[in-house]
């Protein structure tokens, strides 16, 4: 078998430093003014819609740059509320809780929209409009639909396409489509200085939807042609102007090996994806003994009477979260424990049971970060279970690239991005998603892992006289518990693991071994990068800057000002780097199995 690792952009942020706006400015005139030479009348329009959505962040970028300011660090506190309602709203439409969502939606709004206080950053962009109208639309909902239009209108935002979008799709998941109010809308989109080809192409919504609004609009008007994902196989930059003129010579990624089972090594990436994790067989060899056979027959026994603890524990909890949240309008992670089968839920636990088992009694990292790793686990998951139910088109366009890895003749011609886009683009696929809105953010995170770890140190036991045989009487102990430890003037809680239960996983000689498959690299192809939001793994996500600073936001904000020409180096070099194969060399690997 082969291996193929992931590959990711690492930021110097200080290269990407714009010292102020009009630094910024003269270079974007000095830019556009070269791309001006042979330019049609859609590319223009692109570039002007482009020049519009940069306008917004540049309003606000000498304040995001700088982020020592007070106003600044409101501002990102703002903009990181805006991803965690959108989010929510998202995670409640998945869980069929379109009222849930649209109360807390209400309330941020009177909230933000309604203060005096001129330090009040009101955060509620179209874009979380549009997110909201979505989740109504998609069920057909034409009053809520209006509703939040109109609120749309009152506080002076203008709809984009994403919005017309969102109301196209509400009139066709109606019994009836009324067309007079499809022609009216289609009108308005013409109105507005945007082109009816790129409504699809420019909006945020599923294949379901696009497809959904793709097949009646063809039914309206049958001329009508929809724009695909743009696709830029030249380079925008000085120095690679010319790079597309250069031959692509046959080259067999593969080598000489055996391509017979890369559907199957396809099919192991995408299981584990799904579980999250890998279980890898130690290569310590442990001499049986009889304590040994007792304490993992034990140890077996034990996960079972846990696992239905847990089981009951998450789902006795989760209906005292709901209770406790009912009347309270704000964001809370409720939705996001709803998403997933319990049994998910509860073999993340179990998971973080068996790797905390590795820590002595005597140290353990700080219980935020552990925290953190465990809802890192949800948030994950959580991700898996969208892109398998709501982007299946991506399993199609996959099995095609694989295809293109194995034929030279084929990957001679095109790279990685441009083949994956042109492949969505014959095959009808709008590859536009709103997957980046659906990320679980990190306050959710950590109060997702704080609430399981919460379960798996009060709920769980153990036996404090397990290793008695003559004790008739069990005293149950939990098998985790809370110290507080104090480091260079800094306390810090952290969850210690109890004796007996450290002693049971000595004396068991487990040779289970879990790791994340984000940790990991992968049996098939990684997905080409093609935008900063999709690359990399089947159905994990993975992210597209590892930034070397704790503060990543200027370098996310500076990537969105960036023109998608400008980026398309750094994906195509990336992509290659993601195609080279590595194989386990077995020699060396052998060395390591003899028993120690």
């Amino acid at each position: 078998m082969i291996i193929f690792f992931n590959f990711w952009s690492l930021i110097f942020q200080d290269n990407l430093k714009i010292d102020d706006d009009s630094n910024f400015n003269s270079s974007l005139e000095t830019e556009f003014e070269e791309d001006q030479i042979e330019t049609s009348e859609d590319e223009y329009f692109q570039v002007s819609n482009a020049l519009k959505e940069m306008a917004e962040y540049i309003s606000e970028k000498s304040h995001v740059v700088n982020i020592k300011t007070p106003l600044s660090n409101k501002l990102v506190n703002s903009l990181h509320l805006r991803h965690s309602l959108k989010s929510y709203i998202n995670a409640c439409a998945i869980c069929d809780m379109h009222e849930t969502a649209h109360k807390a939606f209400l309330w941020y709004r009177y909230k933000y929209t309604t203060s005096n206080d001129p330090e009040v950053i009101n955060f509620l962009d179209k874009s979380v409009y549009n997110v909201l109208l979505k989740a109504w639309a998609d069920i057909g909902n034409s009053q809520k639909v209006e509703e939040v239009l109109n609120l749309m209108f009152t506080s002076k935002i203008h709809p984009n396409l994403q919005t017309y979008a969102c109301l196209l799709l509400c009139i066709f998941n109606q019994n009836e489509i009324d067309l007079i109010e499809v022609d009216r809308i289609m009108k308005k989109i013409d109105q507005s200085g945007y082109y009816v080809e790129n409504l699809l192409r420019d909006s945020l919504l599923n294949l379901r939807q696009k497809k959904k609004i793709e097949d009646s609009l063809k039914k309206v008007y049958p001329n009508l042609i929809l724009s695909k994902t743009s696709v830029n196989e030249k380079y925008t930059c000085n120095l690679l102007k010319n790079f597309h003129k250069v031959p692509r010579a046959n080259h067999n990624v593969l080598g000489s090996i055996d391509t017979s089972n890369i559907h199957k090594w396809m099919k192991i990436q995408k299981e584990s994806e799904l579980k999250g994790r890998v279980n890898i067989k130690s290569v310590y060899k442990n001499e049986q003994t009889p304590a040994m056979n007792w304490c993992q027959n034990k140890w077996k026994q034990l996960l079972q009477e846990w696992r239905n603890v847990l089981t009951e524990s998450f789902k006795f909890n989760v209906i005292l979260l709901k209770n406790k949240h009912q009347d309270q309008p704000f964001i809370n992670i409720y939705p996001y424990l709803l998403a997933l089968d319990p049994e998910c839920y509860v073999d993340i636990m179990l998971e973080e049971v068996m790797n905390y088992a590795k820590y002595s009694s005597f140290y353990s990292p700080p219980a935020s970060y552990l925290h953190y790793t465990l809802g890192s686990k949800v948030a994950n998951s959580y991700l898996s279970y969208i892109r398998l139910n709501y982007y299946d088109y991506f399993n199609y366009i996959y099995e095609d690239f694989i295809n293109y890895i194995v034929d030279p003749s084929t990957n001679s011609k095109l790279n990685p991005r441009t083949f994956w886009l042109n492949c969505s683009n014959r095959k009808g696929y709008f590859i536009s998603s709103d997957i980046d809105e659906m990320v679980i953010p990190l306050p959710a995170i950590l109060s997702i892992g704080r609430f399981l770890y919460d379960m798996i140190t009060h709920d769980l036991k153990i036996d404090s006289d397990i290793f008695k045989k003559s004790s008739n009487k069990a005293r149950k102990i939990p098998i985790f518990y809370s110290v507080y430890v104090t480091h260079h003037y800094s306390t810090k809680a952290e969850i210690r693991a109890s004796a007996p239960f450290s002693k049971l996983y000595r004396t068991a000689g487990l040779d289970d071994l879990y790791f994340s498959t984000t940790l990991l690299p992968m049996t098939s192809p990684p997905v080409p990068w093609f935008s900063t939001k999709s690359g990399g793994f089947l159905l994990n996500n993975l992210e597209f800057i590892k930034s070397i600073s704790s503060n990543d936001q200027e370098a996310l904000f500076n990537l969105k000002l960036a023109k998608e020409a400008n980026i398309d180096p750094i994906y195509d070099a990336l992509n290659a780097l993601s195609m080279i194969p590595w194989k386990i060399n077995t020699k060396a690997s052998s060395v390591f199995e003899v028993p120690m």
